[in-house]
């Protein structure tokens, strides 16, 4: 794999009609991946989708959600080879 960890971020209709509130929700979780991408391990891919309790959501709330699965991440990555794919 590579030497930097990469996320797809992804927000359906089914979280909001609004494009407006569904742009929010990406931008959120796009600038929670960038202030903690360093958590993961190089060559990660990871897919985020933001679901539909997201719109209820505040900063705080989804910040705590992403990195408690960057931590299982991280920590299954550190047991596992390199070759291995989650």
């Amino acid at each position: 794999m590579g030497g930097y960890s990469k996320a797809g971020i992804t927000v359906s209709k089914k979280v909001s009609k609004s494009a407006v509130k569904r742009n929010r929700i990406k931008r959120i979780l796009r600038e929670i991946y960038r202030i903690n991408s360093n958590m993961l391990p190089n060559g990660i891919y990871v897919i985020i989708r933001g679901l539909p309790k997201a719109a209820g959501a505040d900063f705080s709330e989804i910040q705590r959600e992403i990195l408690s699965l960057f931590k299982v991440i991280a920590a299954k990555e550190s047991g596992n080879n390199a070759d291995k794919v989650l």
